[in-house]
């Protein structure tokens, strides 16, 4: 429940190239990016996924946005839904609502925001 808890420099590291091209050595191209919270955290994504050096143009990605953060539902708010069309949303619950704590209202209102940016979004616990 950190209330100024960021993540710095970079989105993706460690290993997630390493897991971004075994994927698509199994012939998976659907992802799941936790935590997001800006326009960067997708261009980067997409970076990596099409710089892996092992294909000619993998797949198209499916990928799901999991919006687990009040500075992810700032940023939706103040984006356009086209960002998105590519993309299905999520409402991480847990995480979201922790960062909502004691705010059960915003935490709604943070719901309706994520459905209406998106009304395939998926709500999971």
């Amino acid at each position: 429940m950190a209330k100024n808890f960021e993540v710095r420099d970079v989105y993706l590291n460690g290993n997630d190239f390493d897991y971004i091209n075994a994927a698509l050595e199994l012939g998976i191209n659907n992802f799941m990016l936790s935590f997001f919270e800006a326009a960067d955290d997708l261009v980067e994504f997409y970076e990596m996924y099409y710089s892996n050096g092992r294909y000619p143009r993998p797949p198209d990605p499916r990928i799901v946005l999991k919006i687990e953060s009040q500075r992810g539902i700032e940023f939706l708010k103040n984006t356009p839904p086209s960002l998105f069309r590519e993309c299905q949303l999520m409402a991480a619950r847990d995480d979201l609502f922790l960062s909502f704590f004691g705010k059960r209202a915003e935490f709604l209102n943070a719901l309706k925001i994520i459905i209406a940016k998106d009304q395939n979004a998926a709500i999971r616990i």
